[in-house]
């Protein structure tokens, strides 16, 4: 995570449970799965379950049909890599919602506000990263994960 994307993140978490959604503050946290590690710090969070490529927050609400929200939150220029591809995947196919957001709070907040309302959620716009398509993205993934496989 760049100091961009954290910067982001403390902001949307920060609207979250100061300004918008009090009685769920506690529902919405942060994975520890990014960052700077020693290889000690490493083998201990990986030991303790930590997962590669799963999204920044979680809010663990059930609302829209889904089980929960999880949101990846992106600096523009800053693409997805293979292991986050395949990590939302499995969350989709596992019945949460998933939705990447890159560097706009307004999507951010429309997002939260139409999921936790039970709103339709087809309607919001999610920018993508100048120049790539979500196809475009998932293509170039897939293609990375294949030549890591052994």
């Amino acid at each position: 995570m760049t100091d961009r994307e954290t910067q982001f993140q403390i902001v949307c978490v920060r609207w979250f449970r100061e300004l918008a959604y009090r009685p769920f503050a506690r529902l919405l946290y942060h994975v520890p799965n990014g960052g700077k590690r020693t290889k000690a710090e490493a083998g201990i969070f990986k030991a303790m379950g930590v997962q590669p490529g799963t999204p920044d927050l979680h809010l663990a609400l059930a609302r829209c049909g889904y089980h929960s929200l999880y949101i990846e939150l992106k600096a523009k220029g800053n693409d997805l890599d293979p292991e986050q591809f395949t990590q939302i995947e499995l969350l989709q196919a596992q019945g949460h919602l998933v939705r990447v957001i890159w560097d706009d709070l307004d999507a951010f907040i429309a997002l939260v506000t139409a999921y936790i309302n039970n709103a339709p959620l087809d309607q919001i716009v999610y920018p993508q990263p100048p120049g790539r398509s979500a196809g475009a993205l998932l293509s170039l993934a897939r293609s990375q994960r294949k030549r890591r496989r052994f």
